[in-house]
């Protein structure tokens, strides 16, 4: 588990936070713990941030929760991970969008609510601490369940062209298709 905080976990503050558990692979409804105790009155954040190939740091999941006293006991909050379609199931016919996640992080911090004002932004935290997630690569995901039946054309159709790879001409090396053609002109 990789902690980013300081002093492991615990401010200056008499401030603390820590996962109890947190998943190890990827999977939407699993169970974030999270061991805490505010000193004053604070916010607590779990966030997922996932990095694609062309964005990094895309928040795909947030729950936030107030603890309004100070606590010099630890608690402990459970939060369920409810994650989008496009990175826990592969693509099919009703998760057409898939997103290849090439790394995935869970965190949480904690932050003081000074004089009753919201906090700013997690770079504002008091305490922060983050876990890497494996990834399961799209072909290797489940299936996602279906929430309606397609017509049958729908589906023949997707049958067909589900698995299709499309190229250019040049880049198979056949000849182009008579469509791509121009017209000869005919002189009389």
């Amino acid at each position: 588990m990789s902690t980013s905080s300081s002093q492991n976990g615990e401010s200056l503050h008499d401030d603390f936070l820590q996962f109890a558990s947190a998943p190890d692979n990827v999977v939407d409804g699993s169970v974030v713990r999270v061991h805490y105790q505010c000193s004053k009155p604070c916010q607590l954040t779990v966030e997922v941030l996932v990095s694609t190939l062309r964005k990094t740091e895309v928040v795909v999941f947030s729950r936030k929760w107030s603890s309004n006293k100070s606590h010099r006991v630890r608690r402990i909050h459970q939060v369920r991970l409810r994650l989008p379609p496009s990175i826990v199931y592969q693509h099919s016919f009703f998760n057409r969008h898939v997103l290849e996640v090439q790394n995935m992080t869970v965190c949480t911090w904690l932050k003081h609510l000074d004089n009753g004002n919201e906090p700013g932004t997690d770079h504002d935290s008091i305490v922060r601490i983050f876990k890497a997630l494996q990834i399961t690569p799209p072909s290797d995901r489940p299936t996602k369940p279906p929430t309606a039946c397609p017509s049958w054309s729908a589906e023949l159709i997707w049958k067909m062209t589900r698995s299709r790879i499309y190229q250019c001409p040049h880049e198979s090396g056949q000849p182009p298709s008579p469509c791509h053609v121009p017209p000869l002109s005919h002189k009389r």
